[in-house]
């Protein structure tokens, strides 16, 4: 199917194509076509392990115990830094450094994953927070380090460790110091989703793309 895709990727100038509810367009068939290279197996493999936890659990994140939502949480951030650069280097190869995030790789990743307690009433879905730096000392292509610890609360403010974040500036906007988001374990793309979101909002502050559902 992807072959197909790409033989049109390659005689038309922009395509796009309606997938089991969701839009692809030529930009995604060429990322896919390139990733599907590297990949020696014949059949890929699940992008989150199943749940550890057993039980008649209502919301799919409960099936997750908070350490294993830690290791989810880490692998999606260090996916989603390289599915960015990717991204970028595919996609606008002459112009990634004018992009905020771009400019400050190689990145790595800091934060807390934030479950709630034993003790709290009410229980919430795990909060990823996570700010984002350059690592002086990577190479460009390497993986990137993500380190993240457990907090077991009822309700943490992120202005309890903004004192670990610095916001980083570039030549176009200023990245914010601590990014927020819930990790609900519906979503099997939560990596691919989020290296979106960052092209996305890096697209419009230099003006390249408009309204965009990744901008929410």
């Amino acid at each position: 199917m992807v072959d197909a895709m790409m033989d049109r990727v390659k005689s038309t100038e922009w395509s796009r194509w309606r997938v089991g509810g969701d839009t692809i367009d030529t930009a995604d068939v060429f990322w896919l076509h390139t990733e599907l290279q590297h990949i020696d197996q014949d059949v890929i493999t699940a992008p989150r392990p199943p749940g550890d936890r057993r039980g008649d659990t209502r919301f799919v994140w409960q099936d997750y115990s908070p350490e294993l939502t830690l290791s989810i949480a880490t692998a999606v951030l260090r996916d989603a830094l390289t599915g960015y650069r990717q991204l970028v280097e595919t996609n606008f190869p002459r112009f990634g450094h004018a992009l905020g995030l771009y400019s400050i790789l190689p990145a790595r990743a800091q934060g807390f994953v934030i479950v709630t307690g034993a003790d709290a009433p009410v229980e919430w879905p795990p909060t990823l927070e996570y700010t984002l730096h350059t690592d002086p000392v990577a190479t460009p292509s390497a993986e990137p380090k993500v380190h993240l610890e457990l907090i077991e609360e009822a309700d943490v403010q992120p202005n309890q460790w903004m004192k670990l974040a610095e916001d980083i500036a570039s030549s176009v906007f200023r990245l914010p110091g601590v990014t927020q988001q819930d990790i609900t374990g519906s979503n099997e793309r939560e990596a691919t989703n989020l290296a979106y979101t960052w092209l996305a909002r890096d697209l419009h502050a230099v003006g390249w793309l408009g309204d965009s559902p990744y901008l929410g």
